[in-house]
């Protein structure tokens, strides 16, 4: 949950986060701190995202995806 709600990739699919992958993200919550950010993919079934590598820092990206 994101603010109280499912989180929704942008076809509107649910995430449905389990197993080491739910582990990984539970390491983070609660609040994420200023200048980090939560990556996920749009396959809600398994990205290469930050519930496989955690958090990253800001200075980490080095672009954005436009449609």
């Amino acid at each position: 949950l994101i603010n109280g709600k499912v989180l929704a990739n942008s076809e509107g699919r649910d995430y449905v986060i389990t197993g080491k992958r739910y582990k990984m993200i539970s390491l983070y919550a609660g609040v994420i701190p200023e200048n980090v950010y939560l990556i996920l993919g749009n396959v809600p079934s398994g990205s290469l995202d930050s519930t496989r590598f955690g958090l990253i820092n800001e200075r980490q990206i080095i672009a954005r995806v436009v449609e």
